[in-house]
């Protein structure tokens, strides 16, 4: 057992699972607290945001994130720092993309081009998306240096601020899904700042 524990596989993987607690807990109950404050209407509303968010996380993760992962471990030094700081300006590309093709769709349903129902959606995904794609390059940033403690610390400030968010909109009555997303992206927001301040992956522009 002791030579288990000391083990540096079996830790990072110890640490892996409890990162994914968090942030599988974290996600289970911010359902929970829309589906017992909110309407039927308004928890469907935000399942559908958040599937529009992951699914522009899936891209993030086959163009940017994976490759990253693979082939950051091939650099070292200011050619590592010059190369992360590429994912990032990949990163920002990715949600510049992703913003255009929103905002062209809220466009669309403006002019009454669709279900009109769906553009609190998208401008919902418009205000949050950026932030929640973001978080999760810093996630994913983390785990391809194996620095496993940033990454719990990082969900550990989303879950604080963001299940405490709810609550205190839930509280005064202020709940709703776009107050929901913005309590989201603030979490990630700060979290995220807090990595980039801590300068825990130096970034070079070329």
């Amino acid at each position: 057992i002791q030579n288990a524990i000391a083990d540096p596989m079996i830790r990072q993987g110890t640490l892996s699972v409890f990162d994914q607690v968090i942030v599988s807990g974290t996600n289970f109950f911010t359902a929970v607290i829309i589906g017992r404050m909110c309407s039927q209407e308004q928890l469907g509303i935000y399942y559908l945001a958040l599937s529009v968010i992951l699914f522009a996380r899936g891209i993030q993760e086959h163009v940017i994130s994976a490759p990253y992962t693979v082939y950051c471990q091939r650099h070292r030094g200011d050619a590592l720092a010059t190369f992360t700081g590429s994912s990032l300006v990949h990163q920002m590309v990715l949600v510049a993309s992703l913003l255009f093709c929103l905002l062209g769709l809220a466009g669309a349903l403006s002019m009454n081009m669709g279900p009109t129902r769906l553009a609190p959606v998208v401008w919902v995904i418009i205000a949050a998306g950026p932030f929640l794609l973001l978080r999760e390059y810093v996630r994913q940033m983390a785990f391809a240096h194996f620095q496993l403690r940033t990454a719990i610390v990082v969900d550990c400030v989303v879950s604080a601020v963001q299940i405490g968010g709810l609550l205190t909109l839930s509280y005064f009555d202020w709940l709703s899904v776009k107050s929901v997303f913005f309590c989201i992206a603030a979490a990630c927001g700060v979290s995220c700042l807090g990595w980039f301040l801590a300068k825990t992956r130096p970034f070079r522009f070329v």
